[in-house]
């Protein structure tokens, strides 16, 4: 088989929307036997740092 990874840097206050397009495209290859999709959001370094209290290196 073969596995695609797509990685996208979304706008601050757009996530929502870029995730109904990436859902509205995976959905045309939904119908296709066999083919499977999943959807991860992640945060970039900085955003994930942040989380546990901790600043990136400058």
């Amino acid at each position: 088989g073969i596995k695609s990874i797509s990685m996208f840097e979304v706008k601050d206050g757009k996530l929502e929307a870029a995730l109904e397009r990436v859902n509205e495209v995976l959905a045309a290859y939904s119908e296709i036997e066999g083919v499977n999709s999943t959807l991860v959001t992640m945060a970039t370094l900085a955003e994930a740092l942040d989380l546990i209290g901790l600043k990136p290196p400058e």
